[in-house]
């Protein structure tokens, strides 16, 4: 109930922001940019981003106080109230002062509401509570977790665990406790407060993740109406964001056989995802990405809020370039050979020095906006950037500028100032380095490489760059944005985490490619419009066949899955016997029923820590050094040095390959004091804290 309560606030808090700051969002559906009525009710922007304005200040709010609080007892139940007061505070005064307007403004957004608004939100939501809920559930008291998210998995449950029971203030990373931290977190405490305040894990997981997931499908339609003036391009943006373009699902299925049987067995005996791109086969560009990085789509929300309110500056500048250029109030009248000249000078002169080209209609907006963005940032880094690299493009080619210059400036400093207080040293390694995961490095070979991504998307965007006027082209380049910087420029020691970039601009610009086909539908030829249905079957092929690859992977009954019991002995030892600031020495866990407890591991599974940028090399010799340590003055000064609180020895650790385990050495050294099994698989955990090993089995 209290978990309820607190996401309650968390949207009632979100709302009130927004009447405060962003009062233009009411009545921002009724025309597109270009001044068409498009009668797009306004609940599709304001709940998502109220959901997103809520989630970022009441979880700040809610954490500043957990760590300042955490040498007392219980920091983040003091925590929660504290902020959930304050946030309540805002919200009765927001109310008392706009009783008068508050309740009909709140019923004016749900007006306009018709049968396309509908679909796109029972599709977008149908989907997302297939993929969240199918890669982790709970049944007959057992928690599953899918074979396509047991990856990631490994580091949010064990973060979200040492957030709902561990206190993890001020907060490690899990998986490389006792260094600073460098992974986005902010998500993984939202969640794990919730199972704090008493909502069960795989609700306060998969709940969020759903609205989330459905925010950005509404906020993505909404968007793609204002642009172009049509609800069938922002329906039609949707169902290519939710299933990709791909040559891959064709490419397979010509690879398969000759017969209709053999193709048939083949599709639906496969497993794995398709595609012919490195790495493809991880699902790094289909729905896994959302299903795996829960956090992402908070991020994305957060983006497209502010492009559906940024963007309209272009859209002013367009009309006042227009305007003038047709009345010649602003121009000097041009003649002779000179003529085209003196209109260019005009034309810059009227771009880069009149007033309304820099000053702010919005300025609180604007501030509102910095502040939200900034708050994103441990949220999901790599949105925050991606959003900051397409509101830079659209900047050149947009009115009140200064607008754009407030927001990324006040995002950028309060991203970093987090950035200080958890990260030592730079949050990235930003470096140029072309070529992403094409096998050829150069621009023919990045070029093949989205062709072999993209397939038919590729080619329709490019043909709709090239039959765009001028503005549409820079709004096109600014959509793509992200794409071109994962191809020129690598963030951290892993190229692979490039690829939410190219998800980005692939999700923009699937509104150029759905105008391209509503223009074509539009010719009301009979040829035509069978084109457009080829053409819509071939562009979500691919991503149809992912989602059924994705929902195989997620069935327990055809793969053997991760099944973690919610009483096991072993995970409630961890959850009872542990804080945050207990660091566990065991073999290379990824995830397990420690994990599941929240386990704050020295040395967890290499690559999240490696592609994080973590010294694994330097933890690596420590975990061999301790494991294999000599004798007992060797052990303990290794320990003190590393503040090692439990030593897990087990199976793994008994036939690691990579270190060698003096197993004597430990039992010597400390009590065991939890042990379960027999032989090979007998689990003893020595506490460092007790030197003197009189442990017994019996007791």
């Amino acid at each position: 109930m209290a978990a309820i309560v607190y996401l309650i606030i968390c949207i009632l808090t979100g709302y009130c922001f927004l009447s405060v700051f962003f009062g233009i969002l009411w009545g921002f559906g009724e025309k597109s940019y270009g001044k068409k009525q498009i009668g797009v009710p306004d609940f599709m922007v304001i709940i998502p981003f109220a959901g997103f304005a809520g989630t970022m200040l009441l979880s700040w709010m809610t954490y500043i106080p957990a760590c300042v609080l955490r040498t007392v007892p219980k920091p983040l139940t003091t925590a929660d109230i504290v902020a959930c007061a304050v946030a309540l505070l805002f919200d009765i005064a927001v109310v008392y002062f706009k009783r008068k307007s508050f309740l009909n403004s709140f019923l004016s957004i749900f007006r306009n509401c018709g049968i396309t608004e509908i679909v796109v939100i029972i599709l977008s939501a149908v989907i997302g509570s297939l993929i969240m809920i199918s890669a982790f559930y709970l049944k007959d008291n057992e928690y599953y977790v899918g074979m396509s998210v047991f990856g990631d998995f490994a580091t949010h449950l064990d973060m979200i665990r040492s957030f709902a029971y561990g206190d993890n203030f001020p907060t490690q990373y899990s998986h490389f406790a006792g260094a600073d931290l460098k992974y986005h977190f902010m998500y993984q405490f939202f969640v794990g407060n919730l199972e704090h305040l008493g909502m069960r894990l795989d609700l306060a997981f998969n709940l969020p993740s759903i609205f989330f997931f459905t925010s950005v499908c509404m906020l993505l339609y909404a968007y793609a109406v204002k642009i172009t003036g049509r609800k069938a391009v922002g329906t039609i943006s949707v169902i290519l964001f939710l299933f990709r373009s791909s040559p891959a699902f064709w490419l397979f299925v010509s690879k398969a056989g000759n017969s209709f049987d053999e193709i048939y067995r083949a599709l639906s005996e496969n497993l794995t995802f398709i595609g012919e791109t490195l790495n493809e086969s991880w699902g790094l560009y289909n729905l896994n990405v959302f299903t795996n990085q829960r956090h992402f789509c908070v991020g994305l929300t957060g983006m497209l809020s502010a492009l559906l309110l940024l963007t309209e500056n272009c859209f002013a500048m367009k009309a006042r370039m227009s305007c003038n250029a047709v009345s010649g109030s602003d121009a000097v009248k041009p003649a002779g050979k000179s003529s085209v000249f003196v209109k260019l000078i005009d034309d810059v002169r009227r771009f880069i020095f009149k007033k309304e080209a820099w000053l702010p209609k919005h300025t609180g907006m604007a501030v509102a906006l910095g502040v939200l963005l900034g708050l994103s940032g441990f949220f999901n880094g790599a949105v925050l950037i991606g959003c900051l690299l397409v509101l830079f493009v659209l900047a050149f080619a947009a009115d009140r500028r200064l607008e754009y210059l407030i927001t990324a400036v006040l995002a950028v400093a309060i991203s970093s100032v987090e950035a200080a207080y958890f990260v030592s040293g730079s949050v990235t390694d930003l470096r140029w380095q072309p070529g992403y995961l094409a096998e050829q490095k150069n621009l023919p070979g990045m070029i093949f490489f989205l062709c072999m991504l993209f397939g038919l998307a590729f080619f329709i965007a490019l043909s709709a760059f090239l039959l765009s006027d001028a503005f549409r082209r820079w709004l096109m380049i600014s959509f793509a944005a992200p794409v071109f910087f994962a191809l020129c420029f690598q963030m951290t020691t892993d190229v692979n985490v490039n690829h939410k970039y190219v998800l980005i601009g692939a999700m923009l610009c699937t509104i150029p490619i759905a105008a391209m086909l509503c223009v074509m539908w539009e010719k009301k030829n009979i040829i035509m419009r069978i084109a457009v249905v080829i053409t819509l079957v071939l562009l979500t092929s691919t991503g149809i066949y992912d989602l059924n690859c994705l929902m195989k992977q997620n069935n327990y009954e055809m793969n053997s899955g991760f099944v973690f019991k919610r009483d096991d002995p072993v995970t409630k030892w961890v959850l009872e016997h542990s804080t945050s600031k207990d660091i566990f020495l065991a073999d290379t866990y990824a995830i397990n029923n420690v994990t599941m407890g929240g386990a704050m591991l020295y040395y967890g599974w290499p690559y999240f820590a490696w592609s994080a940028g973590y010294d694994t090399a330097g933890r690596e010799a420590e975990v061999i050094a301790m494991f294999g340590a000599d004798t007992p003055e060797e052990l303990r000064s290794l320990i003190k040095k590393n503040n090692i609180r439990y030593i897990i020895v087990d199976q793994s650790a008994r036939t690691s390959q990579w270190f060698e385990l003096n197993e004597d050495n430990i039992k010597n050294t400390y009590e065991c004091v939890y042990s379960t099994g027999e032989g090979e698989w007998e689990f003893d955990i020595y506490d460092t804290s007790i030197r003197c090993n009189h442990y017994s089995k019996d007791n």
